[in-house]
């Protein structure tokens, strides 16, 4: 863990369904959780920091808020959660490849909470490398590498 941890300027999140708030809190097992999620999606529309596009992954780089992000004096992280593997192997490489040359671009590093498949094995890479061994998707326990 970082020993000076720098906060957060902006996030931005690309989902190509964002589900809606009833679904988001039936999801919350406890009540202490569904208020915190509450909190959040209020407080969405009035955060400056924080936009949610609805869109594909694939050619993120070309979009305008994303463009706009880039542009200004921070440290780009782009992060991917267990997504590369509902991707066909074609598929994947692009976006890994335009993950890659956006991050070389602007400086920035790439988390990838990952699965593969065929050996359900779960993993956090950073830049690449493996770092984090899960043991399943709910990232609640974890193990360094």
């Amino acid at each position: 863990m970082p020993k000076n941890a720098r906060p957060i300027d902006y996030y931005l999140g690309i989902e190509l369904n964002p589900p809606d708030a009833k679904w988001i809190f039936a999801c919350a097992p406890l009540t202490e959780m569904e208020r915190r999620l509450r909190n959040l999606v209020n407080d969405i529309p009035t955060n400056k920091k924080f936009k949610l596009l609805k869109g594909n992954t694939l050619g993120f780089s070309k979009l305008k808020p994303v463009k706009d992000i880039a542009s200004q004096p921070t440290t780009i992280i782009v992060l991917t959660s267990f997504i590369l593997y509902q991707f066909d192997n074609k598929t994947q490489k692009m976006l890994k490849d335009e993950i890659s040359g956006f991050i070389d671009d602007c400086g920035g590093h790439w988390i990838n909470q990952e699965v593969t498949v065929t050996s359900h094995e779960f993993f956090i890479a950073f830049d690449g490398k493996k770092i984090i061994e899960l043991p399943d998707d709910t990232c609640i326990s974890w193990k360094w590498l």
